[in-house]
């Protein structure tokens, strides 16, 4: 578990860099996917793949603040 939260914190720093240091060129630069399942077939912007990382983390948010008051709520 140590290990999975050390992971993401890595990655949410990398996603926090780039959004400090992001100007709108940047932004509007094409991402080729790369070739392999599961991955878009077409070229997204910086920012389109920004706004999917965001709404992905506020939805897993979601889902562990229900859960955690659902825990919360069991009769011990």
């Amino acid at each position: 578990m140590v290990q999975v939260l050390a992971l993401r914190r890595e990655r949410m720093d990398e996603v926090r860099g780039v959004i400090a240091g992001a100007k709108a060129q940047e932004l509007e630069r094409s991402c080729v996917p790369p070739d392999s399942p599961g991955h878009p077939s077409k070229e997204h912007t910086v920012l389109q793949c920004l706004h999917v990382i965001l709404k992905e983390e506020w939805q897993h948010h979601r889902y562990a603040v229900r859960d955690l008051q659902v825990l919360e709520e069991r009769p011990r």
